[in-house]
This record gives structure tokens, sequence and C-alpha cells, in this order.
């Protein structure tokens, strides 16, 4: 896929979300795309609530954002356009709905299966981190006697275990669990028991993986 990126300097937003003539903070984002590309990058197609911490320390709240998964890329809305940040993000926050808890995403360092500075949202954090790779990939294909070249994104979305130096697929399951938990197994399916945990769900593999990281 060809794409060709114009970015023009602007100005910014302020750390309230409101406009502050700071033109070290953002700049329009355009891109031109010289091919039809159906379906959408986001994760989100709406503007969502949100907020950003940069790598510089400075915070944003009450910002309208956009995740691009085939870019990896945050955006924010500043006067109903496209923009992006001049500094790295080091992590944001994005709510899907008002009333909902926020998808947490953090940039991964150094790891294996994943490039620096990949974003992912955090399902569990601490001994045991759980997250999940927002992915879009363009497909191609043709139609049966047409020389047209139709492209669409795709989901590719999956879910990761970080556990001991390593990464696994997120495969729930019981047995998955006794190999990444190395300590406090009888603690663990205490819980696992009293709770009538079912790992085989993402809801009751965090609830356990949660606990552990508590002890």
């Amino acid at each position: 896929m060809l794409i060709i990126i114009c970015m023009i300097h602007a100005n910014g937003i302020s750390q309230r979300g409101i406009y502050i003539g700071d033109q070290n903070t953002g700049r329009p984002y355009t891109t031109l795309k010289t091919e039809r590309i159906d379906g959408s990058p986001y994760l989100f197609n709406e503007w969502k609530a949100g907020r950003v911490k940069l790598k510089n320390g400075l915070k944003y709240d009450s910002l309208q954002l956009k995740f691009d998964a085939f870019l990896n890329k945050v955006f924010y809305n500043h006067n109903d356009s496209l923009y992006e940040f001049l500094h790295e993000v080091a992590e944001f926050d994005i709510y899907p709905n008002i009333n909902a808890q926020p998808y947490t995403f953090y940039q991964l360092r150094a790891e294996k299966s994943f490039k620096p500075g990949t974003f992912v949202q955090v399902l569990a954090r601490g001994k045991i981190t759980v997250i999940k790779y927002y992915l879009k990939e363009v497909d191609e294909r043709k139609e049966y006697g047409s020389p047209i070249v139709l492209k669409e994104y795709r989901d590719r979305s999956s879910s990761f275990i970080l556990a001991n130096g390593e990464v696994y697929p997120a495969k729930y399951s019981a047995k998955l669990l006794d190999e990444i938990i190395t300590d406090k197994s009888r603690e663990i399916n205490l819980f696992i028991n009293n709770k009538d945990l079912n790992l085989k769900k993402e809801a009751g593999f965090l609830a356990a993986v949660q606990y552990y990281n508590s002890l």
C-alpha cells in the first residue's frame, strides 16, 4: 500500500483539552491515499474520550482520541481535525463509552515478538502481564475475471502474556496458568475454587492473574 504523508506544523491543545496556541504540542496529520482501502484502521471509528501522558512528562486530560491499529499510533481531535503529538506518547487511556472503564495502552520496550515502542492494551500488569495487541492489516483480493485489486482492513488483534521473560499466546486455560505461575500455587488454587473461576474465559483468567500479582 502506497501512502503519501504530508505533515504541517500548527498549534496544539492545552493540558485540559482546550486550545492554547502551543506550537510544540501537536500538528495536523494528513494522509493522501492513492488508492481505496475499505474498512477502517481505527480501534473505534468515532472520537472517544481519553487522556495522554507524553514521554516528556506532560499529561493531557479531556481529549478526544482515536487509535490507529494499522499505524499503531494515537491521534487527538482539534477543531474536528486529526492531529498527532510532536512528542512521543508514553501511554494513554481511551474510553469506549461514557460509563465504561478505560482501555489503558502503554508502549512496550524490548519484548520478544514485538517492535520496541509498540502500543498494547494492558489487561493485567505485574509479575504476570497480560496485553492485547490491536493490529489491523490490509488484505488484497481480486474478484473473478476482474483486474482490479480490492483492498480491505482486517482485524488481526490477539492477546499475549508476558511472564518469566517469555511471551506466551493467551490461550486461556488452567494448564497455561500452571505454566506461568512458579510460586504461590496453593493460594491461587484456593482463590480459583472459592471464586469458581473459569480459566478458559478471559475474565476468569485475568481475575486469577490479578490476584497472583497482588500477593
